[in-house]
């Protein structure tokens, strides 16, 4: 990212090539990941503490649209930013104007950085070259059935206990849960289905679940973009509920099942000492 003149040039490099977006100072585009926003947060804010910031500002993102931005200097050290979407953000900056920290907890972010010294990245892996590999902790799976002419398929990530108190803590109860670690889980079929009377058209849909100690919720989502724990309800397609049974024995990795039944099927859901299963026939 450079920025110089009143223009923001944003270039980025992916397998398609190299893309650009060009904007003046009011415009502020979140496109290209992390760091160079944090860059481009560096040089507003640097506009600020000079008073030569134009407030007409605008956050701009080709998938959540257009919204007002402001920025605020309330002390010399503080700088906070307002928007419509989300809880104020502060960014907290040392003597040179530089931006020490960020606290965004409660944005839809919800995180907080801070400035560091460079790391000699060579240096700290070098600590781990004769290190065994761990791999991923919570590898992908792919579960696969065919009931006829029906193909179904389920691919989700699979993360392990670890000696985690899983539902209730690391899963609360009664939010949305990604169902599984990592990329949002996804379910496709190749034909209608139903589920306790509800039809799920065939396709590929992202699965969201709401974990409770007797019952859980089975959402299909459709949202093409979905990924890991980001949830947006206006795509929600259907919400069916799941049986919730305990197992004697606990479920180290969690676990999703495809089975097929004598009227059809049934997904099954299995971690630590919780199953979860909801039904469904091929619907004609």
């Amino acid at each position: 990212m450079n920025s110089e003149n009143g223009i923001v040039d944003f270039r980025s490099i992916d397998k398609n090539g190299e893309k650009q977006w060009v904007h003046t100072v009011p415009r502020m585009d979140f496109n290209g990941g992390w760091i160079p926003i944090m860059g481009q947060w560096q040089w507003l804010t640097t506009l600020l503490s000079k008073n030569k910031l134009d407030q007409n500002l605008k956050f701009i993102n080709a998938v959540i649209g257009d919204y007002e931005l402001e920025l605020n200097q309330p002390s010399e050290n503080e700088v906070i930013f307002k928007s419509e979407i989300s809880p104020p953000i502060t960014f907290y900056i040392d003597v040179d104007g530089k931006i020490d920290s960020i606290n965004a907890l409660g944005s839809p972010w919800n995180f907080k950085v801070f400035s560091t010294s460079p790391v000699d990245i060579e240096k700290f892996t070098n600590q781990f070259v004769n290190k065994k590999v761990m791999g991923n902790p919570s590898p992908q799976g792919n579960v696969q059935l065919n009931i006829g002419q029906t193909k179904l398929s389920v691919a989700y990530g699979r993360p392990s206990m670890r000696g985690r108190k899983i539902f209730g803590e690391l899963v609360p109860f009664g939010k949305v849960w990604r169902t599984g670690a990592g990329a949002t889980t996804k379910f496709s079929n190749t034909t209608s289905l139903n589920f306790n009377g509800v039809v799920i058209p065939k396709g590929t849909y992202n699965l969201f679940t709401v974990p409770e100690n007797s019952e859980w919720t089975l959402i299909f989502n459709t949202e093409e973009e979905a990924w890991g724990s980001a949830y947006r309800s206006e795509f929600d397609f259907a919400k069916v509920p799941m049986k919730t049974t305990s197992l004697n024995e606990p479920v180290e990795m969690f676990t999703i099942e495809l089975n097929q039944t004598i009227d059809g099927g049934e997904l099954i859901m299995m971690w630590n000492k919780t199953k979860s299963t909801i039904e469904f026939t091929i619907d004609q």
